[in-house]
């Protein structure tokens, strides 16, 4: 009977769990539904993702109260300074495009707290990201950064940092791992052969 009772409670728990990620995944609609809202300051969450989009939408500025944007899977190499007008976006997916850099227009979004640009192009970390103040994630698996600036150490609000995907050797994972030490970060382990 315990044991009944005990697989019950697991599988309630893992059912749980399951549908909360899907209804969590399910707040995003596509762009072409937010489009034909009538709406559009009730709109939250748009994704355009794997549309070949080489140019970021403008008309994305007029969804004011957008939180969460998801533009990954596309072929974008930059974002126009427009996006900052959107003063409540907290998360926004960039990954899986054709980026060099952070987009200046992207560290002047205030509201910021989950930033994902991993598969891109990156090399080198902007200074500004110091601006974004209220980011606590970034994801910025599988770029090849060897110059992460300054500007990412003096986010305060800054817990989680991802850059896996990437061999750093011996001295230099020393080297970042003790600036970003106050961080949870997630890093490949070093190779020596890369010394």
């Amino acid at each position: 009977m315990l044991q009944q009772l005990r697989c019950i409670l697991i599988c309630n728990f893992l059912f749980l769990i399951y549908f909360g990620n899907l209804f969590a995944q399910a707040k995003y609609i596509s762009y072409e539904e937010a489009l034909s809202s009538n709406s559009k300051d009730t709109i939250q969450y748009i994704e355009i993702r794997k549309s070949k989009l080489e140019v970021f939408p403008i008309e994305m500025i007029d969804f004011k109260n957008l939180k969460g944007l998801d533009i990954s899977k596309n072929r974008l190499k930059d974002i126009p300074e427009a996006i900052s007008q959107l003063s409540n976006l907290e998360e926004l997916n960039l990954s899986r495009n054709k980026f060099e850099h952070v987009p200046l227009s992207v560290t002047k979004i205030n509201s910021l707290k989950k930033l994902n640009m991993s598969w891109n192009r990156l090399t080198i970390i902007c200074n500004q990201m110091e601006n974004l103040e209220n980011l606590e994630e970034i994801d910025f698996y599988n770029n090849e950064i060897w110059d992460f600036g300054t500007g990412i150490e003096k986010i305060s609000s800054l817990k989680d940092l991802d850059i896996r995907g990437v061999m750093y050797g011996i001295e230099t994972h020393k080297e970042i791992t003790k600036k970003f030490a106050h961080l949870k970060i997630k890093i490949d382990p070093p190779c020596a052969c890369m010394e």
